[in-house]
């Protein structure tokens, strides 16, 4: 293994590639990071949004230094990056070992952010495995929302899929299902949903491996000639190669797919406070206030750290296999205005969102379903507020 810079790679090595950005520079190499993979292509769609990362830089610097814009506790963070990037030499080409160089058109962005995600959770072997939700709040810093395919039926999918692709919202799936049953997909791994499609009738799915290449051999599959005429390809804008892009009907889509993570992104304006949990204290649930000032869309959410950006990975603060119940109620009322389940880990990062939310003040259930965790000391976590117009404030 080697570090090299990519002007040691290339004369002029170009930052967001001769085609601009897009999903199809971001190639998964030799890490098992694909769902941050796919979460970054997915944020890949809206140019402006890979840049707003990136902090605005437009041209490759000769330094080779790089200031990403991420988030930590629910609370916007710098990080800061050099370029040399980890690789192997092929005679007198240097090739990264993770995150291939984009191609076509030259991009260093997806190597280039990776690292950045090395940087943030400590190093690269941290980020083998992971959610799409959680690599999209360490992006972004806004409100996702999931849902399960094996509740829903094929049109309820295909409507959601196509409220969410209309508003614009970032997508990407999982795979999970036994190798008999996949289609040459790949189990226990991340896809960018692109959008929807309909054509003759059959309504599609558009999918992409972040691995930058074809699998899929379903129907609409690349090499499926009887779906793809040329009047097919003309309409749909798409070229059958090996890019990792495909289409699949959405009937074939609940069965292959667990369902979706969708990132809201949009203007939020942020309130943000940081506490703590005193864990010497038997109690399993957390009550927080905040003021609403207008009547607007409201996304709340309780952020800790995952337990990847800890050396033993042993933080009992970011502990998987416990649930968390959040739900919101008028301050002195004894209704719950709204429950929802915060995620798979314990305490952290699932969203609570609200379309609209009446002004005033109210209050902030997260329970943890299981029993308490034994532990020390106290533990960390940032409190979110995300309001549509005005930042909703929390009250200390």
């Amino acid at each position: 293994m080697v570090w090299k810079r990519p002007t040691e790679a290339e004369k002029s090595p170009i930052l967001y590639g001769k085609n601009g950005i897009h999903p199809g520079a971001v190639n998964q190499g030799g890490l098992g990071d694909c769902w941050y993979l796919a979460a970054m292509a997915a944020v890949g769609e809206w140019p402006d949004r890979i840049q707003k990362i990136f902090n605005g830089q437009s041209s490759y610097p000769k330094d080779g230094q790089f200031t990403l814009n991420l988030y930590t506790y629910g609370a916007p963070q710098r990080v800061t990056i050099d370029d040399k990037l980890p690789g192997k030499m092929y005679g007198t080409r240097f090739y990264p070992a993770f995150t291939k160089q984009g191609r076509p058109g030259g991009a260093w962005w997806g190597p280039l952010l990776e690292k950045g995600g090395a940087k943030y959770w400590g190093h690269y072997q941290r980020m083998s495995g992971g959610w799409m939700g959680d690599a999209f709040d360490m992006l972004t810093g806004m409100p996702t929302t999931n849902f399960s395919n094996k509740r829903l039926t094929v049109d309820q999918i295909w409507s959601k899929i196509s409220a969410m692709d209309d508003k614009h919202m970032i997508m990407s799936a999982g795979c999970f299902k036994t190798q008999a049953d996949m289609k040459g997909l790949i189990t226990g791994h991340a896809y960018t949903v692109l959008g929807k499609a309909t054509y003759n009738g059959e309504k599609l799915i558009k999918m992409r491996n972040p691995w930058g290449s074809e699998h899929y051999k379903g129907t609409w599959s690349d090499k499926d000639t009887t779906k793809w005429t040329a009047a097919a390809k003309k309409a749909l804008n798409h070229t059958t190669q090996n890019d990792g892009t495909f289409f699949v009907p959405v009937a074939d889509y609940k069965i292959l797919f667990s369902g979706v993570s969708a990132l809201d992104y949009r203007e939020w304006k942020r309130g943000h406070m940081m506490s703590a949990w005193d864990r010497t204290k038997p109690s399993n649930s957390i009550k927080h206030t905040f003021n609403n000032p207008k009547a607007q869309a409201v996304s709340l959410q309780l952020s800790t750290p995952q337990t990847r950006m800890f050396k033993d990975n042993s933080c009992k603060s970011a502990e998987k296999g416990e649930s968390v119940v959040y739900s919101i109620r008028k301050a002195g009322s004894r209704t719950n205005i709204r429950t929802v389940e915060g995620g798979d880990y314990a305490w952290t990062n699932g969203w609570l969102n609200i379309a609209s939310l009446p002004a005033g003040d109210y209050e902030f259930y997260v329970r943890q379903n299981n029993s308490p965790r034994n532990g020390s000391g106290a533990m960390k976590y940032g409190l979110v507020a995300l309001g549509e117009q005005q930042a909703p404030s929390w009250k200390a």
